[in-house]
């Protein structure tokens, strides 16, 4: 082949020619490796390229269905989130009525018990002023009976002094107004 190659002439071959001589290129080598690569290349393709193909698809598939699950895995999350709020915001209403009658419950309880406490506290209060008003009388009388018998005790003092059977009566009947005047200041 190498022959034929040079029977051509240099210009026939032309540029082509020019080049093939620069780099030293053996045409029929060139083609062979051509023909080798071709060959190789069409066997990739069938043997390699496909199989790696299909398997690169089928990835593709499952990532696609992964993507649309995932899709779908974010609208039911979305909706749960939804459903979960509303049950919540539900349950915060149900929670503040409850929160509201028990307040609303306090107040009344409260104010029964205010009452019922100021009830008692009155009870007490009167209680507590009878027991003065008895306690009073009570010292009262022991007063006067002290101050009864103080009187006595000095009207026997001036009577041994031989006072006069008139200054006698009177200072009796003085005495004696002086307790009735007790008494009456006590009734009225």
């Amino acid at each position: 082949m190498d022959l034929l190659l040079l029977n051509v002439s240099a210009s026939d071959l032309g540029q082509m020619g020019e080049m093939a001589r620069t780099f030293h290129i053996s045409w029929p080598a060139f083609i062979s490796q051509l023909v080798s690569f071709l060959l190789v290349a069409f066997l990739l393709r069938i043997y390699a390229f496909k199989p790696v193909l299909e398997i690169l698809e089928c990835r593709r598939c499952r990532i696609a269905e992964g993507e649309e699950k995932l899709k779908r895995s974010e609208e039911k999350l979305a909706n749960a989130k939804t459903e979960a709020d509303n049950v919540l915001s539900r349950a915060n209403d149900d929670a503040q009525r409850i929160i509201d009658e028990a307040r609303q419950g306090v107040k009344q309880l409260t104010e029964q018990k205010m009452k019922e406490t100021q009830l008692i506290a009155e009870q007490l209060l009167e209680r507590s002023r009878s027991m003065a008003e008895i306690e009073k009388e009570k010292y009262s009388q022991e007063l006067r009976q002290e101050f009864g018998s103080l009187i006595a005790t000095s009207l026997k003092t001036l009577v041994s002094k031989n006072l006069a059977s008139e200054d006698y009566a009177k200072l009796n009947e003085e005495a004696l107004n002086f307790i009735n005047e007790g008494k009456q200041t006590k009734i009225s």
